[in-house]
């Protein structure tokens, strides 16, 4: 097993997808992803890993995706991807980075890399595809 990293390029979309159907994440490479800030684990050919951010000039960045393959999970793989963002995020003059977590494990996980529960945070959505409890015109 050799993981290294590359860019978020077309090419890795089809692998990207798969792995994201596969952990019931949604990929959608019409998204805007800034490729300086997208990156893609990959063991040869396999993508095994994803992290996406953002950065716009604030003091702090976004971590906005990040994936690992069920069968790397506790492999280098998060590491690097976590280690390697937290270091370009840093770069750009960030002085914190933020995300929000769903999923408990994952907490745990990033914490072994320093991050910490800063507030509770609910996350909400809207959608006006008729997709809600109440149908597009939902104010609740």
């Amino acid at each position: 097993m050799k993981i290294s990293l590359t860019q978020l390029r077309p090419e890795l979309y089809l692998g990207l997808a798969q792995l994201a159907a596969q952990e019931g994440w949604e990929f959608d490479p019409t998204q805007p992803f800034n490729p300086d800030l997208s990156l893609v684990a990959v063991d040869g050919d396999r993508v095994v890993g994803f992290i996406a951010a953002w950065h716009d000039g604030h003091p702090y960045g976004w971590i906005d995706g990040f994936i690992v393959d069920r069968e790397y999970r506790g492999t280098e793989a998060a590491m690097l991807l976590a280690t390697t963002m937290r270091a370009l995020l840093l770069s750009r003059g960030c002085n914190a980075i933020r995300l929000t977590v769903a999923n408990p494990r994952l907490a745990g996980v990033l914490g072994k890399f320093g991050f910490i529960t800063k507030e509770n945070y609910v996350v909400m959505e809207w959608r006006n595809d008729g997709t809600n409890d109440d149908g597009p015109s939902s104010s609740r």
